[in-house]
């Protein structure tokens, strides 16, 4: 699997190419999962505001530039390890999504870079038992953020569907 074909799985995920706006998502309106709150600045929303198609192209340098290289995911040898944190990272953000990891692969520091000494204790995981923690890792993540914001629990079945639905695909590509 590409790392182009990891961001359009990622974006199924997401919901394709839709521009959303729900008023209890902690990251306001999106499109294609990319948050205007978090990402106000991006090209993207000034064809949003003049009701004109975003380029897709847009969608994918922005998720290449903001999550792909600064997960550095180009250091993880296995595709289904790249992907499992790759999709998750979308929803919780890169620093969380690589301290999480850290903590799966016994990486001191826990500091949220996937740098050379991370990627390489991920490399030496078993890649299918290393998704299988990490997607636990993910649904444990969900159920606190869900206790300390009773709000959220509306998302907890998609995220874990979204879980789910990851591994599935990464166990394929193992």
């Amino acid at each position: 699997m590409t790392r182009d074909e990891m961001i359009d799985f990622m974006l199924a995920n997401e919901g394709g190419y839709v521009l959303t706006n729900d008023p209890d998502d902690p990251g306001g309106m999106t499109y294609a999962g990319i948050s205007q709150r978090a990402w106000p600045n991006w090209a993207g929303w000034s064809y949003i505001v003049n009701k004109l198609k975003v380029p897709d192209h847009y969608v994918h340098k922005f998720y290449i530039d903001q999550f792909w290289n600064k997960l550095r995911c180009d250091l993880i040898n296995s595709p289904a390890v790249q992907l499992c944190l790759f999709d998750f990272s979308v929803n919780v953000g890169v620093k969380r999504a690589a301290q999480l990891m850290q903590t799966r692969v016994d990486c001191l520091p826990i500091d949220g870079i996937i740098g050379p000494k991370t990627a390489a204790r991920i490399n030496q995981k078993n890649p299918h038992m290393l998704c299988i923690e990490y997607s636990n890792t993910k649904e444990e993540y969900y159920l606190r953020i869900c206790k300390k914001n009773a709000t959220l629990n509306k998302y907890l079945r998609g995220w874990r569907n979204r879980i789910n639905h990851t591994l599935e695909k990464c166990s394929k590509l193992i």
